[in-house]
């Protein structure tokens, strides 16, 4: 019998705890990222970011329309209204901080007033080269004609064409194609020797924004 009763007294504590509210808060960079990217698009300075609150209860998304949400950003109000499950802002903090934190409150639910903050973190804009030999531990080149492709991350564009994009080859200026910029077509000799290492450098500036800017480079191992 004792065993009955702590068994009852557990799943009606269990029952208990599912009935308390839990707030979630996604977020939405609205910047750049290669098309088929499957991570999450990162803000860097001047992103749109959109917020976004749900609040789950016994298991059900609850219809936050009848409640004043208040919303803040670094500890200053943002906005409020009643059902504003969703807040813009635009990124960006003095001193070079490297992410923002966001507080949502639903005001007297129940008579109590509910909030939850999350950190957003700020990054700086990123660029890869794409090659066309894929398997390999390290980067690849072969003999012939090698197509290159610049992959620019988190810029504040709308397409690649919004961005200057300049490559270098051994350290000798060279040009993409003339329509896009992001694709080199690299040859390489036959006579180069293998195991030939050729640095490529890429740089990238948003021609809107200059200040957004980024430069890589990457070291190919040329073999047969």
């Amino acid at each position: 019998m004792p065993i009955l009763i702590l068994t009852a007294a557990f799943w009606g504590y269990a029952s208990s705890a599912q009935t308390e509210p839990l707030l979630l808060i996604s977020w939405q960079a609205q910047n750049f990222s290669p098309s088929g990217f499957l991570g999450k698009n990162l803000p860097i300075i001047s992103t749109p970011v959109v917020v976004g609150l749900e609040m789950i209860e016994k298991n059900q998304i609850v219809n936050l329309k009848n409640y004043e949400i208040r919303w803040y950003v670094d500890g200053e109000f943002k906005d409020s209204d009643k059902g504003l499950t969703t807040m813009r802002f635009l990124t960006g903090k003095p001193g070079g901080a490297d992410e923002h934190f966001v507080r949502a409150e639903i005001m007297d639910y129940r008579g109590a007033n509910l909030s939850k903050t999350i950190n957003i973190p700020l990054v700086d804009p990123q660029i890869a080269i794409f090659s066309p030999y894929r398997g390999y531990q390290i980067p690849v080149l072969k003999p012939g004609i090698n197509v290159l492709k610049a992959l620019p991350y988190f810029f504040n564009i709308k397409q690649v064409g919004d961005l200057e994009i300049n490559w270098e080859a051994g350290g000798i200026a060279t040009q993409g194609e003339t329509l896009n910029q992001d694709i080199l077509n690299l040859t390489i000799p036959e006579a180069a020797p293998d195991n030939f290492v050729l640095p490529v450098k890429i740089g990238a500036i948003n021609k809107n924004q200059p200040i957004e800017r980024v430069v890589q480079t990457l070291n190919f191992t040329v073999i047969r």
